[in-house]
């Protein structure tokens, strides 16, 4: 968390947005940090079930061969789109 400024933005914006001057703000940081938490606990969750899950698909090399050149392909597509400046 000390080397990650997008956890300071986030936590900001979100302690910012939905604490407000009425009711107990103690109560209020309590439900945000639990919903939180919770809500991290479930995307880390799918994010490393679909991340075990990409590594066996893609284990053979021509198949990982595959995903490298359709990911350079959308790399360039990218690349282009910002140097064009649409």
């Amino acid at each position: 968390l000390v080397l990650n400024p997008k956890a300071y933005v986030i936590i900001g914006a979100l302690f910012s947005q939905f604490l407000n001057s009425e009711g107990d703000p103690k109560r209020a940081v309590l439900v945000i940090s639990a919903l939180f938490t919770v809500n991290n606990l479930i995307a880390f969750i799918i994010w490393t079930v679909a991340g075990d899950w990409l590594s066996r698909l893609f284990s053979h090399p021509d198949k990982a061969r595959l995903l490298n050149r359709g990911l350079s392909v959308m790399l360039l597509a990218v690349a282009i789109w910002l140097a064009l400046g649409v």
